[in-house]
């Protein structure tokens, strides 16, 4: 969204003016800032010796001979900051920061191999470092050609050591009543356990409070029971209704039997409360 700027503001002085707009000025220049802080900025692809900015997507079209990339100084100051390199094919792709260092030295970082790296200064070690930490980070965080051999039933895993991306099946992930269809590209659940649906009214004294409870005997109820309530079908001339009542239920299973609370921030609870429960 862009910011308006105002040139003129009528009945004041003209000094007045000139100083309010001084002051607008300044905050305009500090929420772009913000803005480029917050999201980033893309440059357009770089072929020769380029300064980097912090929080910069950088995309690299090296000639053969080389492309020098300066980073900005990575200290106390600068926590956090990142610059992202994309490597597109072509020869090295020469990095070196103004002050401080990058993965632990001082001098250059050479880049030959294509693909993306992620740099983000530490703030404590005035280093700018790969993801992953250290003097060794991933070399490189992604490559293109990990890229490339992902299949349509596959999707990026971790990167450790260094190594190469890891490529995860899909179908690896399915498991009890779960199954990967490849050729709709979904995962398929098949029937498999069960749950009962029971109906009950519960019905609680007119006593002004914001909760109550009542009892419910169900033998079906255990005390280890994953017991799910909600309200059940009601008609207009019923007392309470999810219309009328916003209430809350919840619930104590026990053996055989549960403690049901209603409850609400709105009015106070009385009254029939038809419910319907799930055992699981």
């Amino acid at each position: 969204m862009a910011s308006r700027r105002r040139t003129t503001i009528p009945g004041l002085p003209s000094q007045a003016t000139k100083e309010i707009i001084a002051i607008q000025d300044g905050l305009l220049a500090l929420i772009a800032e913000l803005r480029q802080e917050a999201v980033g900025e893309t440059s357009d692809s770089k072929v020769t010796k380029y300064s980097a900015r912090y929080n910069e997507f950088i995309r690299c079209l090296p000639p053969t001979a080389g492309l020098d990339i300066t980073f900005p100084a990575a200290d106390t100051k600068t926590p956090n900051r990142w610059i992202w390199i994309l490597k597109i094919g072509g020869g090295d792709v020469r990095l070196k920061a103004v002050s401080g260092n990058i993965q632990g030295v001082t001098t250059v970082q050479t880049l030959t191999t294509s693909g993306l790296y992620i740099y983000q200064s530490d703030g404590l070690n005035s280093w700018w470092s790969t993801v992953g930490g250290g003097g060794g980070g991933l070399t490189p965080p992604v490559a293109l050609t990990d890229l490339a051999s992902i299949g349509p039933d596959q999707f990026l895993g971790n990167v450790t050591g260094g190594g190469p991306v890891t490529a995860i099946n899909l179908s690896t992930l399915a498991g009890t009543n779960v199954t990967w269809n490849a050729a709709l590209k979904r995962f398929d659940v098949s029937a498999g356990g069960s749950v009962s649906m029971t109906d009950a009214t519960v019905t609680l004294p007119y006593a002004g409070t914001h909760s109550g409870t009542a009892n419910v005997v169900d033998a079906a109820i255990g005390a280890a029971s994953n017991v799910g309530i909600f309200w059940g079908d009601v008609l207009d001339t019923d007392e309470n209704s999810p219309e009328m009542d916003a209430v809350t239920f919840t619930c104590i299973p026990a053996a055989g039997s549960m403690t049901v609370r209603v409850s609400s921030d709105k009015a106070p609870v009385g009254g029939a409360y038809k419910i319907r429960y799930l055992i699981g």
